[in-house]
């Protein structure tokens, strides 16, 4: 059995650590930590970009069959398969979402589904604050 008030100094110093390095909490990151290719835009900038490190800059959204995705401009849909489901704040509203773009290929290509990997996001459009800086 542990003694507690041997271990007291190191608990005290834990304490203390995880008040000093506060950056350990999940946070969105800031905006200047998405880096890639910008895409506000279409479909056809998705074709363009596959495999590649992008930023999503859309609506959150969320369906039973799809779980999370990113709504672009041409309401064309990708999946962000990392989340469930977003925060109740965040659900319908603009956000920015960084990650590797990955296309997974259908007989047709107009079926093609998209997805994001490694995802980083933070509420509004992030590319646009940071370039208004």
């Amino acid at each position: 059995m542990l003694n507690v008030m041997a271990h007291r100094p190191l608990l005290a110093c834990v304490a203390f650590l995880a008040i000093l390095f506060p950056g350990c909490q999940a946070k969105p990151p800031p905006p200047d930590a998405f880096g890639g290719i910008v895409i506000h835009g279409t479909r056809e900038h998705l074709y363009r970009h596959f495999d590649s490190d992008v930023v999503l800059v859309g609506r959150a959204g969320e369906s039973d069959a799809e779980g999370a995705y990113v709504s672009l401009a041409d309401d064309t849909r990708v999946r962000v398969p990392e989340l469930r489901q977003w925060p109740a704040k965040v659900n319908g509203k603009p956000v920015t979402v960084g990650g590797v773009l990955r296309r997974w290929p259908h007989q047709a290509p107009p079926h093609d589904m998209f997805t994001l990997q490694g995802v980083r996001w933070t509420r509004g459009d992030a590319i646009l604050k940071r370039d208004e800086r």
